[in-house]
Formats: C-alpha cells, sequence, structure tokens
C-alpha cells in the first residue's frame, strides 16, 4: 500500500518538476529580446542601457518569476530526493 502511494506521489513530484521547468522556458523565451539586449552588452563590454519603462517592468517581472520557478524547482528536488531515499 505505501509503495504505491509513494510511487503516485514521486510520480506526482517529477511531473509537478517538469512543469515548473517548461514554464521557466516559457518565460526566458517570451522575453528573448531583452535578454539578447543584455547579452550583447555584455559581450561588448557596454553595461549602458537606455530602458524604456516598458522594458524595465518586463525585465523586474522575468527576474522575480525565474527566481520564484528556480526556487520552486529547488524545493520539489529536496521532495524527490527525500522520496528517492525511502
Amino acid at each position: 500500500m505505501w509503495t504505491s502511494i509513494a510511487v503516485l506521489l514521486a510520480d506526482e513530484l517529477y511531473r509537478a518538476a517538469g512543469n515548473v521547468q517548461a514554464r521557466y522556458t516559457y518565460e526566458v523565451t517570451e522575453q528573448k529580446e531583452l535578454l539578447d539586449i543584455v547579452e550583447e552588452a555584455t559581450e561588448a563590454g557596454t553595461m549602458n542601457f537606455n530602458w524604456t519603462q516598458s522594458q524595465r517592468k518586463a525585465l523586474t517581472r522575468l527576474q522575480n518569476v525565474a527566481n520564484m520557478l528556480q526556487t520552486s524547482l529547488l524545493r520539489l528536488d529536496d521532495q524527490i530526493a527525500l522520496f528517492n531515499e525511502y
């Protein structure tokens, strides 16, 4: 009984981790243009940006969402590791 519940829960944890990773990929892809600007400036060695208000807002949102999703993924990883021990 316990093993079947553990297997189902582990399956749900893996599925949730996959969903979080997919959402992270989606969010980064949606803001590819902003990330390209940052990458080009980093490669050129110039970090002077003239961001518009909407670009600043989008970049701040991306940072917040990325941090939240990465934190969620780490928490799920901890839970997955716990279930793999038993």
